[in-house]
Order: C-alpha cells, then sequence, then structure tokens
C-alpha cells in the first residue's frame, strides 16, 4: 500500500483499529523516507494522549461485565453470568496493557507468549496467576473469578490514577469486588 493509505489504515478509533496489534513486534525491511518505522510503531500502541482515557473506559467496562456477571449468579442464571464475565475479559486485558507503556492486548493466540517475553509488571499478580484466573472467568462463577481479579489489580489501577474509575461506582463497588455465593 501507499504511504498515505498506510497512515490511515489501522487508525486510532478507525474502523481498522483491531488490526494495530499486528504492528506490535513488525520492522521496515526499507524505508527510504524514514517516516515508516514511526508510523510501524505508532500503530503498535495506543496513542499517548489517549491512554488514560482508554484505561478508564476500558476498565469501567470489565467492572461493569463483574457487576452484569455477579447480578446473572445471584439471580440464578449460571448462563448469562458467564457470558457477561466473558466479556469483561478483553476490557480488562485492555486496561492492564495498556497500564503498561501504552501497551495493545495482544491477540489471545499471543497473550501466552507475550505475557511471558514481557510480563504485566504493575500488576500485583504474576504472570501464571493472571493466566489462571482468566482462565477461571470462563468457569461456572467466573464473574466470581472477574471480581476477584479486578479486586486484586485494583491497587495498581488506583496508584496510576485511576481511582475515580472505581469511586464511580459508588456502593456498588463494595459489593462487586467482595461478593461471594452463600
Amino acid at each position: 500500500m501507499t504511504l498515505g493509505a498506510f497512515e490511515r489504515h489501522a487508525a486510532w478509533g478507525s474502523p481498522e483499529a483491531w488490526d494495530r496489534y499486528s504492528y506490535v513486534r513488525v520492522k521496515a525491511l526499507v524505508d527510504k523516507t524514514g517516516r515508516a518505522q514511526p508510523l510501524i510503531d505508532a500503530k503498535g500502541r495506543v496513542p499517548e494522549a489517549e491512554v488514560a482515557g482508554f484505561i478508564d473506559a476500558s476498565l469501567d467496562h470489565a467492572i461493569n461485565q463483574a457487576y452484569r456477571g455477579l447480578k446473572c449468579l445471584r439471580d440464578g442464571d449460571p448462563v448469562a453470568s458467564r457470558l457477561e464475565a466473558a466479556e469483561g475479559v478483553k476490557p480488562f486485558l485492555d486496561a492492564a496493557f495498556a497500564l503498561h507503556g501504552g501497551r495493545l492486548r495482544p491477540y489471545y493466540k499471543y497473550l501466552a507468549a507475550e505475557l511471558n517475553a514481557d510480563p504485566l509488571v504493575k500488576l500485583p499478580i504474576a504472570t501464571e496467576r493472571l493466566q489462571q484466573c482468566l482462565g477461571d472467568v470462563l468457569d461456572p462463577g467466573g464473574a466470581v473469578a472477574l471480581s476477584r481479579l479486578l479486586a486484586d489489580c485494583r491497587p495498581a489501577f488506583v496508584g496510576a490514577r485511576h481511582a475515580a474509575v472505581f469511586e464511580g461506582w459508588g456502593a456498588q463497588l463494595e459489593w462487586i469486588l467482595t461478593w461471594s455465593p452463600s
């Protein structure tokens, strides 16, 4: 593609933005203008000006999915609960990766390799534990696993100035982060 077409492809907020992770480890073989590699590098990250808002929105979405999943579990609908919780994995990972210098969430096929190559060291849980927690979200009661993961990682997000997202949930937050089946 032309350089102009490449500039537009996978632009932040565009319909092709889903393809940005494809550029995370790409190196230009030929870059006569010196403009290609900076474009590639920019596409492989959340734009710096967007990181804070992206983390906030993603984190809020993950908390919302835990809340919805817990309500379904409380109301006796375990299938709906698992579906709601599973939907919370993507935004949680979006927030967790972006917390680490604007990194993009990898495609799930590359998640383990990405976590092993460049762990999410700002999170207070080890890579192996994180992977186990993500898998637990897909099990019966997965909404509880998602809420525990959010509770465990809350200090990292609060310490990085994302406390307002948690505070925005008001009195519901305690219920979300501590709920357990009776």
